[in-house]
């Protein structure tokens, strides 16, 4: 089952480094939408794409000898330059954009605090006040109803007060919970714009999940167990995501949580990687494939055989 995944994510390591500006000299050295850095298609450049920063730390990271790309010091110079142009490109309130100039995304500014964060820490990087200012503008930010994002964000703050161990961010992540918890449904999901959908419930579960192993906790476990139930009741053979419960139109599925909390639908899963019928990362496009290979990375870390 770990092989599954670990041989998904190394699949797309080419790939996704080419998507990338690997260059030094380049003044978007770093920048990983390669329409805008390459292309000059995009007029700026989508903070969506340097999920790169995390992945590439985790390859560099991954103990595995089918990984060519581990300890590669040319990886981990790439992933901290991600990190780098990610805090080059936020506006001077820490915000980052996703779908346009001066958007002020929170789901790119959440998911950016985290994947910076934990890249930071993985390459046993130290804190900064620019990560410290991206945190701040979350917790002045008015709430979203994407149980996903809300998720990132908090994620987000545990990383940056596992990093710097500042007590305000632990306290932020944990208010963030305290409301994401609140808004569970009875059936066991938490919902995307009120509404169930069983792809970004795994993923929710996934970056929920990551608190978990930092602050285990009572009334957390509890929901998480419900959640996992939830996704092991509904996902199909091969890993087949029924569109009755996906109300925003998932077909795939973040593993890395599915490990710990609904392990019937990540054996699902790793059926339908073997029988070609479940979304891989490599089916993805360029927008979506970095993070998904990201948390396939994370889930060899967490599935034992």
């Amino acid at each position: 089952m770990r092989a599954s995944f670990n041989n998904e994510a190394l699949a797309v390591a080419p790939r996704i480094l080419g998507l990338g500006d690997r260059d030094p000299a380049s003044p978007t050295y770093g920048c990983w939408h390669r329409d805008f850095w390459r292309y000059l298609t995009a007029d700026f450049p989508c903070a969506w794409f340097q999920a790169a920063a995390l992945y590439l730390a985790r390859l560099y990271r991954l103990p595995d000898q089918t990984n060519r790309f581990a300890g590669r010091e040319a990886v981990r110079d790439w992933a901290l330059a991600a990190v780098d142009y990610t805090l080059k490109i936020r506006h001077k309130d820490g915000s980052l954009d996703e779908a346009y100039p001066f958007e002020r995304s929170f789901c790119a500014t959440a998911f950016g605090l985290y994947w910076l964060t934990e890249a930071r820490r993985l390459l046993g990087e130290g804190a900064t006040a620019d990560l410290a200012r991206t945190g701040r503008w979350l917790l002045r930010h008015p709430l979203v109803e994407a149980s996903n994002q809300m998720a990132a964000a908090a994620a987000g703050l545990a990383a940056l007060a596992r990093l710097t161990g500042e007590d305000k961010w632990r306290q932020g992540a944990e208010s963030l919970i305290e409301r994401l918890l609140a808004t569970q449904d009875e059936a066991g999901f938490f919902p995307e714009y009120g509404r169930p959908d069983l792809g970004y419930l795994s993923l929710t579960l996934a970056l929920l999940d990551e608190i978990f192993v930092l602050w285990p906790d009572r009334v957390l476990k509890e929901a998480l167990t419900k959640a996992g139930a939830f996704l092991e009741e509904r996902v199909g053979e091969n890993g087949r995501l029924d569109p009755a419960w996906s109300g925003r139109g998932t077909q795939y599925l973040f593993p890395s949580g599915l490990a710990r909390w609904a392990p019937g639908a990540l054996a699902r899963l790793v059926e339908g990687l073997a029988a070609d019928e479940a979304i891989r990362p490599s089916w993805l496009d360029d927008r979506y494939v970095i993070p998904l290979a990201a948390d396939y990375l994370a889930a060899t870390e967490k599935v034992l055989e």
